[in-house]
């Protein structure tokens, strides 16, 4: 059996997860082909390093995804999928270029679709109109492959069967992300970058824009640092178009103790991992963010808010950290005073926990999922649910649109 998988672009932490894939499928007699729309820009372009290994293309290598229009990346999918006729698509979202040309294909050419996403209904505003456009070409999809059973409702919702619906999607390397930590806590030089924040001190990583929602980050710590005694320092790693208002908002409050760090490579990244205390993530909205999933495999306590999708299925309040209310700064403030007033064997403790939950939730449970998906509708040869189905999806191109 022969499987493509296709997305805008795979940034860096969605390469392990389709190399431990395509290992698996080789290992049992199938082949693995990846098919990237542009291979520059997007908004990970900082940390993308391209994999050299076999069976990975790019359909336009020196272009940035912004640049391209969805009727020519539509056109130059469809063509590249005609060339390699796989029995199976495993694509991006229906939102995007490659995920609504993956669906017409499949039910042009009667083949299996499994759609890859991890957006609640929630998570993005849509009008009555929209939904009901989604829930039709939701109808020609084969099946799910989502992040853990938290996510099932929205895609039940729009129309996909529960017993078509599989779990895996967001995992990192665990091993590489705990390996990396581990080395790093044996080094006792500096952190990069002329960082020298207090230790210990809490974690921000992320895209710097106001879906993150890092100025109720710092509300916070303000309010934290007025009542801790020995205040730990704030660390904030990432860029973005908010950056700058971030640092005139802590120049004009005069909140001590506030670093910011820019884009890090996952290498660098870890060293802040293994020197951190906790982990700190305020995002309004967030599908499932992966720096969860890599804070833990490297052994930290978590403050994670209650409107991430992960914090259902490996934030478990009390034991690895706590939730918190995005809204609310005063509720981030509360988990941070308490994180920092437990002792060093209760922190370890929470970290230990941290590692025990997202062990469960690694590159094999992405294995596993895809490939339930895959064999779910390999054998799949249905055409288009309806004409208007057709009319939708010969319509639809997808756009990109980065949160």
């Amino acid at each position: 059996m022969h499987v493509a998988a296709t997305h805008t672009d795979f940034p860096l932490y969605a390469q392990p997860r389709l190399k431990r894939l395509a290992d698996s499928l080789t290992g049992r007699g199938d082949r693995l082909t990846v098919i990237e729309v542009a291979g520059a820009g997007g908004i990970y372009s900082f940390s993308q390093k391209r994999t050299s290994r076999q069976g990975w293309q790019v359909l336009f290598e020196n272009a940035e995804v912004e640049d391209l229009r969805p009727s020519t990346i539509s056109q130059a999918l469809f063509a590249k999928l005609d060339d390699l006729r796989p029995d199976v698509v495993l694509a991006g979202g229906i939102a995007f270029p490659s995920g609504a040309t993956s669906v017409r294909w499949c039910r042009t050419r009667k083949r299996g679709v499994v759609i890859m996403d991890a957006v609640r209904a929630l998570d993005v505003p849509r009008s009555r109109l929209v939904n009901a456009i989604k829930r039709r070409i939701y109808a020609n999809v084969d099946a799910m492959l989502v992040p853990a059973p938290g996510h099932d409702a929205s895609y039940v919702w729009w129309g996909i069967p529960p017993h078509r619906i599989f779990h895996g999607l967001n995992v990192v390397d665990n091993e590489w992300f705990a390996r990396n930590a581990e080395a790093a806590r044996k080094d006792t030089g500096p952190l990069p970058f002329s960082c020298r924040p207090q230790s210990p001190f809490f974690l921000g990583v992320g895209r710097q824009n106001p879906n993150k929602n890092w100025d109720c980050a710092l509300q916070a710590y303000a309010r934290y640092r007025s009542e801790a005694s020995l205040p730990w320092d704030l660390v904030l790693v990432g860029d973005g178009p908010s950056r700058g208002a971030l640092e005139h908002a802590v120049a004009v409050r005069r909140i001590e103790g506030v670093h910011f760090v820019g884009f890090l490579t996952q290498e660098a990244l870890c060293k802040y991992y293994a020197a951190a205390a906790a982990l700190v993530l305020p995002s309004c909205r967030d599908a499932w963010p992966n720096v969860v999933n890599e804070a833990m495999a490297c052994g930290l306590p978590v403050l994670v808010t209650n409107a991430a999708g992960c914090v259902p299925t490996i934030v478990k309040d009390g034991e690895n950290g706590w939730s918190f209310d995005p809204h609310r700064p005063d509720d981030l403030a509360t988990r941070m005073l308490a994180l920092s007033r437990l002792e060093k064997s209760q922190l370890k403790a929470m970290g230990d926990k941290s590692r025990e939950i997202v062990s469960h939730w690694g590159l094999e449970r992405f294995v596993d999922g895809a490939t339930e998906a895959i064999d779910a509708c390999k054998s799949v040869r249905r055409g288009f649910r309806s004409p208007i189905d057709r009319l939708i999806l010969t319509a639809w191109k997808g756009r990109y649109r980065p949160l």
